[in-house]
């Protein structure tokens, strides 16, 4: 508010006061003249004076009343630093080294004590953290990075390329144990190039090299003297020293309770918070039983969550939920003209998150806006049964009665999903879907752990119900790509497709923006015939918290835990006072 209006209302109350003094001071001076000064007339007026005098009362309390409620309306909430915030995470907290910190609990407590090259913003775009700057060649295979020359670690050393170079190194050693870190970095060639610029090879052009770079960086002259099979179990996991907006203060591991404290030499300006802490909950419903009881001041999850009592905030995060089909040999749903059917058959625009006009098949609309044509195949009951007629599953009578084969054979799949409820509420909703057009389908609810076991290690299943993490960038090779169907890889469908392999990779590879879509174009298309899955939703991320708390307010979520990319700027307390030129 300009510092104009904010004279307006003050003079706005001024003239409130003074217009109760002009109300109040004729009554005042009728009662000194009328009332006490005739008192001893008083019995023979006593109807009258009484009634002035409730008219007095009235008069007076009800201005008061009007000045107050004004004044009390043209107050606003003011956050404040200071204070400590509680957030609880599901999860048990046990190892606070981002090397090790995959749980969503200990990636929490990471992503606040570590810092890295580059970050996304709260509106999911790439900037740098650490990072000064970045810059490529031309074939996208060469990689510069400048480092900021302010960023300290909380001991008070500087970070520097050293630094960074050890951290990588630790990546690629296989005695870290990581597979997922040792596949990622394993081919890539770093030099140290200077105090504070590092440059990063590639065996191959990699447009979508950057976002790689959101790793966290650990202390080398910490940790360098620590042999790399023992860094799992080494102390600095529970004790650690970072360089983020908050520094290590206690850690309770019997009520998985984390405790941390500004760090008032961060290179992004001093928290406005004294202290952070984490909560750690074995469920969803433990942790909101801890909301009601005061226990935690907000939490976040990807749960649809009504207002209730509490401040809802709601994201999109690049994130979508998918209904895969098996394409494995052998299996039902190995038949693409049956998978098309099946595809035909979804209502996508019935399942919440699809309204945000994001979902497309292959690729989100934040990662890349494509025309319709490149978009999965269309809802169309009528078209889903005229196939299913034409590749022989016809239905025995009248109505929706599950459809046969010559064999007489019913066409019946079974659907596994997570067994959680908004989970659960879409998978009804895709058996009803799919039986509107004489398809059985048998759900089956699963455990996490149980779940992630049954599809990327058994892959037994018909359907899977399933969100993957797209990302900002629309690099999709991992999710899509023959070379990702073996057991443990994320290409749940198990399509294989030449073509589609050649677009990804190409995708990936291209420096311009102008190729990367006209090869991601090809993908789409040639996805959309494949028909490997119907995309569903983009999944919110909901924030949930008291009116007090100011956290996390942006629009688009590359993952859970870059809702820290502006941390420094949260509160946990308010004021409430009149507008000033504050």
């Amino acid at each position: 508010m300009g510092n104009t209006a904010l004279n307006w209302l003050k003079r706005l109350v001024a003239g409130l006061k003074q217009w109760t003094l002009k109300v109040t001071s004729p009554v005042t001076e009728f009662i000194q003249e009328y009332v006490i000064g005739r008192w001893q007339y008083f019995h023979r007026v006593r109807r009258f004076a009484i009634g002035w005098l409730v008219l007095v009362g009235v008069l007076v309390v009800g201005g008061l009343a009007q000045t107050l409620m004004m004044i009390d309306g043209l107050e606003q909430q003011y956050p404040i630093p200071g204070g400590r915030l509680r957030e609880g995470v599901v999860g048990e907290l046990t190892n606070f080294n981002p090397l090790f910190a995959e749980s969503g609990a200990n990636a929490s407590a990471a992503q606040l004590m570590f810092s890295s090259l580059l970050q996304y913003d709260d509106n999911g775009r790439l900037r740098p953290d650490l990072a000064a700057d970045w810059s490529s060649n031309d074939a996208a295979d060469v990689y510069t990075v400048n480092l900021r020359k302010d960023a300290k670690w909380h001991d008070g050393e500087p970070v520097t390329a050293d630094d960074v170079l050890f951290t990588v190194e630790l990546m690629q050693d296989p005695r870290l144990g990581s597979e997922r870190l040792l596949s990622t970095w394993t081919d890539v060639t770093m030099k140290k190039t200077g105090k504070y610029q590092l440059k990063f090879t590639l065996p191959n052009s990699l447009a979508a090299f950057p976002p790689l770079l959101r790793f966290m960086v650990v202390p080398r002259h910490i940790l360098s003297q620590v042999p790399v099979q023992s860094l799992r179990s080494n102390g600095f996991n529970q004790n650690p020293v970072g360089s983020g907006p908050f520094m290590f203060e206690d850690f309770r591991s019997e009520d998985s309770q984390l405790v941390m404290e500004a760090n008032s030499d961060y290179y992004r300006g001093q928290p406005q918070l004294d202290r952070y802490q984490l909560e750690g909950f074995m469920s969803d419903e433990s942790r909101a039983e801890a909301m009601d009881d005061g226990q935690i001041d907000f939490y976040t999850t990807d749960q649809v969550v009504a207002p209730d009592a509490y401040s809802v905030h709601a994201a999109r995060l690049s994130r979508t939920r998918y209904l895969f089909f098996n394409t494995r040999q052998d299996e039902l749903t190995s038949e693409a003209k049956l998978r098309q059917a099946l595809t035909h058959a979804i209502d996508a625009s019935q399942f919440d998150g699809a309204q945000n006009g994001t979902i497309q098949g292959l690729l989100l609309g934040d990662q890349l806006k494509l025309a319709d044509k490149y978009h999965q195949l269309s809802f169309n009951a009528d078209k889903a049964r005229e196939l299913l007629d034409k590749i022989g599953w016809t239905a025995p009578g009248e109505g929706n009665q599950i459809r046969i084969n010559k064999q007489g054979e019913q066409l019946r799949l079974r659907l596994i999903y997570p067994d959680r409820l908004q989970e659960q509420q879409q998978a009804r909703l895709v058996r009803d879907q799919l039986r509107t057009v004489g398809v059985a389908i048998d759900l089956v609810g699963l455990a996490q752990d149980d779940f992630n076991e049954n599809v990327f290690v058994d892959r037994d299943f018909d359907l899977v119900l399933a969100s993957v993490d797209s990302g900002i960038d629309p690099d999709v090779f991992v999710y899509w790509h023959t070379s990702q169907t073996d057991k443990g890889g994320l290409n749940i469908s198990g399509i294989r497709d030449d073509e589609l392999d050649r677009a990804l990779a190409a995708g990936r590879t291209r420096g311009s923006d102008r190729l990367r879509k006209a090869k991601y174009q090809t993908a789409a298309s040639e996805w959309r015939q494949l028909a490997p899955a119907v995309s569903l939703t983009q999944d919110s991320y909901y924030v949930v918290s008291r009116p007090r708390v100011r956290a996390y307010d942006g629009e688009l979520l590359a993952n859970t835990s870059d809702r820290y990319s502006d941390v420094q700027e949260w509160t946990a307390q308010v004021v409430e006072e009149l507008p000033s030129s504050r």
